[in-house]
């Protein structure tokens, strides 16, 4: 008897550790969600002009899907997405696309489930207002050193 819990604890303990990982491919500027919950772009600075941009899935996913964001493409239908504006203080739903400023600090976050999934990387936007990974002081003093 004992070890049919074990078991049962330990296929439980399997089936309820799902991939919510956060994947970002600068070439195509496009986002790999798995999982999706909560997927947040915003701003690192509160009083930044730039937008913030909420994304949910309208319908519920099937188990181990792999959503994707392009950056450079319409946003798809099949999310509810909501850009705000904490300068402007207002904000729309369902945008068309996704506006970075250039030269600007932006957090991602993925988030939801309570305190389960909470996933946070930060980037930045170039001159041309492509987005790429932010290096922190660790792995910029590596780079650095001859």
């Amino acid at each position: 008897m004992k070890y049919i819990i074990e078991i049962f604890m330990c296929l439980f303990l399997i089936c309820s550790c799902d991939n919510h990982d956060v994947e970002f491919n600068e070439k195509e500027q496009t986002f790999y969600i798995y999982n999706l919950l909560h997927f947040s772009i915003e701003p690192l600075d509160s009083f930044s002009k730039s937008y913030t941009y909420d994304f949910f899935r309208r319908t519920k996913g099937t188990c181990r899907e792999v959503d994707t964001i392009c950056l450079k493409k319409r946003i798809s239908k099949k999310f509810k997405a909501i850009e705000s504006s904490s300068y402007k203080q207002e904000f729309r739903y369902n945008p068309s696309y996704i506006r970075l400023l250039p030269n600007t600090q932006y957090v991602i976050r993925h988030d939801g489930m309570g305190a389960k999934v909470n996933i946070i990387k930060y980037f930045f936007t170039d001159s041309s207002g492509n987005l790429h990974y932010k290096c922190d002081e660790k792995s910029s003093s590596k780079l650095q050193e001859p």
